[in-house]
């Protein structure tokens, strides 16, 4: 979903739900997995020419042991002046460490854990030649 209300607005969603559960001829039924995955963003412009966003990313999984919930936060803020291009952006705003990603497909199981960089701040300057 994405939405437009006003010029100066802008909001996003996507959202995936998976659930599953196997089981092999002669055993039980292996526990249902679930899985939900959000992303979500806004944007707005303020009067003086400043952009400002946000996104969420949102994972949950009842497969994962411990941390069954992973959310990543990142912030931005743009202003053009002229042929220049400001962009302060702050990645990770909550400080995560790790990524825990789960699977069952059919007899196999996957757990995964990714390490991901800590927060993080950069200021980008562009400049337009043309």
């Amino acid at each position: 979903i994405s939405l437009t209300p006003f010029k100066w607005l802008s909001v996003s969603y996507e959202g995936k739900y998976y659930q599953s559960a196997s089981r092999q001829n002669g055993f039980d039924r292996m526990p249902w997995i679930r899985t939900l995955t959000n992303n979500a963003s806004l944007d707005f412009t303020l009067p003086w020419g400043i952009t400002v966003g946000a996104s969420l990313y949102h994972y949950s999984n009842n497969f994962n042991d411990g941390d069954k919930s992973f959310i990543l936060l990142n912030a931005e803020a743009r202003y053009a002046i002229k042929r220049f291009t400001f962009t302060l952006t702050c990645d990770n705003l909550l400080n995560r460490k790790d990524y825990v990603y789960s699977n069952r497909s059919a007899l196999t199981e996957t757990n995964s854990i990714y390490n991901i960089r800590t927060r993080s701040v950069l200021l980008k300057v562009r400049f337009r030649i043309l």
